[in-house]
């Protein structure tokens, strides 16, 4: 036997109005997210960081330092797996405050945290010396 039942909306006549509560869109979260930051980046990174990052701070974290850096699919990962988000809070210990000047301080930890820095390889003293 069919049974013809009225729609759950017809118990919303019943409800006194001031007792609904409203709440934000989910897509509230997406608090710094702009459209050319979230197009700056691929389809497949998406899906990446959906599956692999925890909360939101993460996911906004690599979306922008992927649209930075133009990484590719494996660079992103590679960082994920790297925990950079985690580790870049993390500072370097030093000693710098009581050996130098109060002006080079900054710079020199931003030496230690640059991830191409190669001075200490000296490839321009080895070529010189072989010809």
């Amino acid at each position: 036997m069919l049974s013809i039942l009225p729609l759950s909306t017809a118990e919303l006549k019943n409800i006194d109005s001031q007792s609904i509560a409203f709440s934000q869109l989910s897509t509230a979260q997406f608090e710094g997210l702009t459209p050319e930051l979230f197009f700056g980046i691929g389809f497949t990174q998406h899906i990446l960081l959906l599956n692999k990052c925890k909360d939101w701070k993460e996911r906004l974290f690599y979306i922008q330092k992927t649209a930075e850096n133009h990484w590719t699919v494996e660079m992103l990962e590679w960082q994920i797996k790297a925990n950079l988000y985690q580790k870049q809070g993390a500072t370097i210990q030093n000693n710098f405050d009581k050996t130098l000047p109060k002006a080079l301080q900054h710079s020199s930890t931003l030496a230690f945290k640059d991830e191409y820095l190669l001075d200490y390889i000296n490839l321009g003293r080895q070529r010189g010396r072989n010809r």
